[in-house]
């Protein structure tokens, strides 16, 4: 099981822990988590994190695969039996993942550290379906020609052809 966390600190020492995973694969099926933080602006997102988001939110699965290393992956909550690699791969996983329309994400927190860019959001929409807001988290690596190489999703968001 995929677990992201995420520690705050303050004074050196840490304040504040967050962890984001999946319920999906003990239980089958997704539970609602609460929001733990406010969206935020002016984040430090390099520019291909904003064209993602951006496509992610309109619904453009084409846009999206463009940002994408040929050999590059996504890989869903569930765990490494879920990750879609390579052109191929990306395409199975973003076309019907967002059949529905776009995913609505305001983004909490980003953290860039050159590669890497974690990003805790709260989820409220996915399609033409508003839902409760949930946490999550992503992490985005860049790979050496700049587009993205990874993206690792860290959530419990029911997609809307699922039952929820």
């Amino acid at each position: 099981m995929p677990v992201a966390i995420v520690a705050d600190r303050s004074e050196g020492k840490v304040s504040i822990i967050r962890v984001y995973h999946s319920t999906w694969p003990f239980t089958g099926k997704h539970a609602i988590r609460p929001p733990l933080l406010d969206p935020a602006d002016n984040l430090d997102e390099p520019a291909v994190i904003k064209q993602y988001m951006d496509a992610l939110h309109r619904g453009d699965s084409t846009a999206i695969l463009a940002l994408f290393e040929d050999e590059g992956y996504v890989r869903e909550p569930s765990g490494s039996s879920f990750k879609h690699i390579g052109k191929n791969g990306q395409k199975e996983f973003y076309g019907p993942a967002l059949e529905a329309g776009g995913i609505s994400l305001k983004h909490c927190t980003a953290t860039f550290d050159g590669t890497r860019v974690a990003v805790e959001y709260i989820c409220d929409g996915w399609g033409n379906m508003e839902f409760e807001p949930q946490a999550g988290m992503a992490v985005y690596e860049l790979g050496s020609t700049g587009l993205l190489f990874a993206a690792r999703i860290y959530d419990d968001v029911t997609p809307p052809n699922e039952n929820r």
